[in-house]
């Protein structure tokens, strides 16, 4: 019988079954005919996805693999498969950095560990000037975040939306003439002592005391002529 493509191979003839090996078995002037060629792909950090251009073969490659899409092909645990974690860089291949993993922080710019919640950035850790935590109220008085204790100075110290809260209050009263008594009655409830001419009452008192005995506030000076001494007086009920 005729019709032998290659007389030196006796498995190369007509009735010879072609099979993957880059010549024509079968005599029928195609090499691997109607076999299965798939694409394979360069794997060269072995983490199952390739890169690069695709080779087609009917046997599988070593070193290559049938899946591409790896945009790092020397870090093996950068590919499609891989959990995005926040480095800085493109973990599972998607084309975005840190997504869904990036912490927000806080500008802290007094510096106390309180940060402000309207000034914010992102990042996998903090920046310098910036914190966790967002409940600062005033971020430019180290003095006043939720850690402080509330002191009576018409401020919220400590944050919680209150000014001088818990502290007692008395009620001061007009003095205008510093002898201690009070002619005219203007109540200012306050935590500190008011500067003069004020007197104070007790914690909810609503009356003050009765008027103070009259006193000599006179002193000599030279010459014999008498001088008149000014003052502010408390009286606490």
């Amino acid at each position: 019988m005729d019709g032998d493509c290659d007389d030196n191979n006796v498995l190369v003839n007509p009735g010879a079954i072609e099979v993957c090996n880059g010549i024509d078995d079968d005599c029928q002037r195609r090499n691997d005919d109607g076999l299965v060629f798939l694409n394979y792909y360069v794997d060269a950090d072995g983490d199952g996805f390739g890169a690069g251009l695709a080779t087609s073969s009917c046997n599988p490659i070593v070193g290559s693999v049938l899946v591409d899409g790896d945009c790092d092909d020397n870090a093996p645990l950068v590919n499609p498969s891989a959990t995005e974690v926040c480095n800085s860089i493109d973990d599972d291949c998607d084309g975005l950095i840190d997504e869904g993993v990036l912490l927000t922080f806080y500008a802290d710019v007094d510096g106390d560990g309180f940060g402000d919640a309207s000034s914010t950035t992102q990042a996998c850790s903090a920046p310098i000037g910036y914190v966790s935590d967002n409940t600062d109220c005033n971020d430019n008085n180290a003095a006043v975040n939720p850690s402080a204790t509330e002191v009576c100075n018409g401020i919220d110290d400590d944050c919680n939306g209150l000014i001088d809260d818990g502290l007692a209050f008395l009620n001061y009263y007009v003095d205008a003439d510093g002898d201690g008594s009070v002619l005219v009655l203007s109540d200012l409830p306050s935590c500190p002592p008011p500067p003069a001419p004020f007197w104070g009452g007790g914690v909810g008192a609503t009356t003050p005391p009765p008027p103070a005995p009259a006193q000599d506030n006179t002193e000599p000076e030279p010459g014999g002529r008498a001088k008149r001494r000014r003052g502010w007086s408390f009286f606490l009920i």
